[in-house]
């Protein structure tokens, strides 16, 4: 008979471990869900040797739409992309750019809570494109805005077509995005690639998450007493 022995668990101390096991999960499932989709547009590969590939619409990926503001969701031509076949404008990468003048929405598709971690941003027309000033505007959930602008270097010409990365913060709980170009008036266009967006997990989930929590502390005091 060994000179030790050990007493089985009990129900609390069984239950106290699936509550900490539960909290762990309750505390790391939204952190999971809320990292960042990055916007690479990849999927647009050349169509012929034009130099340009157009996008109708309401582009979606990753949960997220990408949308003209003023333009219905599937409107040809809408927004566009350089191909590698224009090796003045294009950046190295399949960007977006808006088509016609108007600002630029994202949002992400369903609907529900996101931010905007960070966006690569080049001149429309890469290597001949003039300075860019881009006003981002976020539209909080529960009312308010918050803005940023910030300025594009212009092309720099015999040199390929590089992206301006810039990065954000104080943009989160967002219910949608716009980007707007103001500055230059003529062809405010521009080029925007590798859009980083968080979707946040929305309150009734972890609302639903700390209710399972309650109502096992509930069963556990039971079972202690």
């Amino acid at each position: 008979m060994p000179w030790f022995s050990a007493a089985p668990p009990s129900a609390f101390s069984r239950t106290r471990a699936l509550l900490a096991v539960c909290a762990a999960v309750a505390i790391g499932a939204p952190a999971a869900r809320a990292q960042p989709a990055t916007l690479t547009f990849d999927g647009l590969t050349p169509v012929d040797a034009s130099g340009v590939r157009f996008v109708d619409n309401c582009y979606e990926e990753g949960g997220f739409r990408v949308a003209l503001d003023g333009f219905p969701c599937g409107a040809p031509a809408a927004l566009a992309t350089w191909t590698p076949d224009n090796d003045l404008y294009y950046t190295g990468s399949p960007a977006l750019y808006n088509n016609f003048d108007g600002s630029v929405d994202f949002s992400r598709v369903g609907g529900g809570t996101f931010a905007l971690r960070s966006i690569g941003l080049a001149t429309f027309l890469g290597q001949l494109g003039n300075p860019t000033s881009v006003m981002f505007t976020g539209f909080l959930v529960g009312g308010g805005t918050v803005t940023r602008t910030v300025d594009v270097p212009e092309g720099d010409f015999g040199t390929p077509t590089a992206l301006s990365v810039y990065d954000f913060t104080g943009f989160d709980a967002l219910s949608s995005l716009r980007l707007t170009v103001v500055s230059p008036v003529v062809e405010p266009y521009v080029q925007f690639d590798n859009v980083s967006l968080a979707a946040v997990p929305e309150p009734a989930t972890v609302l639903l998450l700390g209710g399972g929590l309650v109502a096992l502390g509930a069963v556990a005091r039971r079972r202690a007493r």
